[in-house]
């Protein structure tokens, strides 16, 4: 009897944990979606101003919300440094973010940082690739 009563406790949490896993969907979708999103950006010139180095760097993106990489740039924890963040659209060039950043080798540094970690931030979440 005692072994009767193990085995129905046994089958029992096996169909609780059975139900409780979730499978996707699709999850081909799911990578299909992933593997059509492309994120760019690159550095497009530089130029000195009141004693800084002001950045200009060109992105885009490809079925994803372009919008969300200049806040990024304002994430001091992603882009310690910068100043005076200003995001636009040209209609020429497309979506650019100029930041002041001090002027110098240290200052080039922080900004070339500012470009390797918004990139891979704006990655990370949309789960997109570069292109």
């Amino acid at each position: 009897m005692q072994f009767f009563t193990t085995l129905v406790a046994a089958a029992t949490v096996a169909m609780a944990s059975a139900a409780a896993i979730s499978t996707p969907s699709n999850p081909l979708t799911e990578v299909n979606k992933r593997a059509e999103c492309l994120v760019n950006s690159a550095s497009a010139g530089v130029w000195h101003e009141w004693g800084l180095s002001r950045f200009r760097t060109k992105f885009s993106g490809e079925n994803t919300d372009v919008g969300a990489y200049c806040g990024y740039w304002k994430d001091a924890d992603l882009c310690g440094g910068a100043s005076n963040v200003q995001c636009w659209r040209d209609d020429k060039q497309g979506w650019m973010v100029d930041a002041s950043f001090v002027l110098g080798l240290g200052g080039d540094k922080q900004y070339e940082g500012c470009v390797t970690n918004t990139r891979n931030k704006w990655i990370t979440q949309t789960g997109c690739r570069t292109g």
